[in-house]
């Protein structure tokens, strides 16, 4: 069982224990190569380097093993890093694949069965017809389930992606009821089906990566894809309303830079576009005020993704020792 989690492992600490391998590449430098890692597990990630037997290991192993790791934690560049003894294969009967996967706050069968009730509660027999054929299909449920909606953003954790899907959906029918001019269901369909195409964007093996078809093809035409193909099934399914929840999931990013096919052009278009941002925003910049910054306690992190430091306030020194 494991007992040692990336999270508390501090700078003279000896390691003993499983880890994922998130990255491994052969690197040279002036005395011949060596072996630069990152390795985690559902509390964090690491950077390691291993300087013996490199080229062995290096064949032997890839991102997504688990591996048992013996080692020291040091510091490089005033960051921690494990410096890597030895680094054995571990067997998949002896590990729990979720010990490795960051796991949300909230179970995601609580989750997915929110989600039936929201559909459930459309009153347009269309736009329910083709949510029940998304959400009831044997494949798709259980991985838009446990799916991630980001690689390292926001909301990445399992069920991140029904988490974030639930909360978009609700700041959409908050918007419904300031104004009278928006049509809900259609914004609701288009909320809960904006990220479906991340299913097949992120790999859960044993870490979050993108997937090749994921690299390739990107989330936005995936997800049209799979609206396309549920759309085939309904035969009776109005062609205004295919052209409006297809363009919800097309533009739902905003601008052509941020990997939208086309730009918003409807008003739920723009609606669920902001709300989508309001949602992936905070959940980042929550994530960043829950990591330890080791300078300033009043401050988080350096955040790249939003290029700024977020300010905890004047008492949060105070509230993360009480």
């Amino acid at each position: 069982m494991k007992s040692q989690w990336t999270n508390e492992l501090t700078p003279g600490a000896q390691v003993n224990d499983s880890f994922v391998i998130r990255r491994l590449e052969l690197k040279d430098y002036s005395g011949g190569r060596y072996l630069s890692l990152e390795i985690g597990d559902k509390s964090g990630r690491i950077p390691a380097v291993c300087w013996e037997n490199v080229r062995e290991l290096a064949a032997r192993f890839r991102p997504g093993n688990i591996v048992q790791i013996q080692g020291t934690v040091g510091t490089f560049r005033d960051v921690p890093q494990v410096t890597v003894q030895s680094m054995m294969p571990v067997s998949s009967k002896d590990y729990d694949p979720l010990d490795y996967l960051p796991a949300g706050p909230v179970d995601p069968k609580k989750q997915i069965a929110r989600i039936d009730a929201i559909v459930s509660g459309i009153a347009d027999v269309h736009y329910r017809a083709l949510l029940t054929e998304v959400f009831n299909d044997g494949l798709i449920r259980p991985r838009f389930t446990y799916a991630p909606a980001a690689k390292l953003w926001h909301h990445s954790y399992v069920g991140g992606l029904a988490e974030h899907t639930l909360n978009v959906a609700a700041i959409c029918q908050a918007a419904c009821s300031i104004y009278a001019q928006l049509r809900g269901d259609l914004l609701t369909a288009g909320a809960l089906l904006h990220d479906i195409g991340k299913i097949d964007t992120y790999s859960l093996e044993n870490y979050f990566d993108y997937t090749d078809e994921g690299r390739l093809i990107g989330h936005i035409v995936i997800a049209d894809r799979i609206i396309t193909g549920k759309l085939a099934r309904l035969s009776d399914f109005p062609p205004e309303k295919k052209k409006l929840v297809r363009h919800l999931v097309l533009s739902h990013q905003g601008t052509l830079e941020q990997g939208s096919p086309v730009v918003p052009q409807t008003l739920e278009a723009n609606v669920l576009y902001l709300a989508d941002l309001m949602d992936s925003q905070v959940g980042g910049i929550l994530k960043a005020m829950n990591k330890k910054n080791p300078d300033d306690k009043r401050w988080s992190p350096y955040v790249k993704l939003i290029d700024r430091h977020i300010y905890l306030g004047e008492n949060a020194e105070e509230e993360n020792n009480g």
